[in-house]
């Protein structure tokens, strides 16, 4: 398992500095149990185990993201995301939901403290209220 995990780490360019920390919450993930978290706008990679928040995978990739009440309601911490598979993420609660309707985000929005991965690769693109990355995705 920490073999792979060197490897996927390598073959993106770097091993991060919480490495350690990350490496000890995956103890329980076999490789293939892992979700690919890639960040664009800082162009960093993480791997995170199912159930992780997306705000939680960019801590742990190094990647400052501006939050409020980080419950889910204020809304700061709102991104443009994709995923690779329609399973990729988890359904938004209903406070999530509520919060970007009440924004008028796009479906492809997510709230990074509250949506949490499930499977596959996800990208989070930026801010959901920046044009710049609704020409990115």
């Amino acid at each position: 398992m920490l073999r792979v995990w060197r490897q996927r780490c390598h073959a993106v360019g770097r091993i991060p500095s919480q490495a350690v920390a990350q490496l000890a919450s995956l103890r329980d993930y076999g490789p293939m149990d892992l979700v690919e978290v890639h960040f664009s706008v800082a162009d960093k990679t993480v791997f995170v185990g199912s159930g992780t928040t997306l705000l939680e995978a960019a801590g742990m990739a190094g990647v400052e993201i501006l939050t409020g009440c980080t419950r889910g309601m204020c809304g700061t911490d709102a991104a443009r995301v994709t995923t690779d598979r329609i399973d990729g993420l988890e359904i938004p609660a209903a406070h999530e939901r509520g919060t970007l309707d009440r924004m008028g985000l796009a479906p492809d929005c997510r709230l990074l403290c509250s949506a949490r991965v499930r499977a596959g690769r996800i990208e989070v693109l930026g801010d959901a209220l920046d044009t710049r990355a609704a020409r990115v995705g």
